[in-house]
């Protein structure tokens, strides 16, 4: 695995951004990440590089 996400849930406030996400990135594999505006894709790709405090991730 070249990076993942296990289980992770996000919350801004009282609205949850991300609820249980769990994927894995395999080396040489691609992605794509797709959705409505305010549906967590960048937060999604904070939690996974580190970018994001942490005292909000459970």
């Amino acid at each position: 695995m070249l990076a993942g996400l296990q289980n992770v849930t996000f919350e801004f406030g009282a609205r949850v951004i991300v609820k249980d996400a769990t994927w894995h990135i395999q080396p040489n594999e691609r992605i794509g990440l797709i959705g409505y505006n305010g549906t967590g894709k960048s937060t999604l790709l904070k939690l996974l590089t580190g970018a994001s405090p942490r005292r909000r991730v459970r």
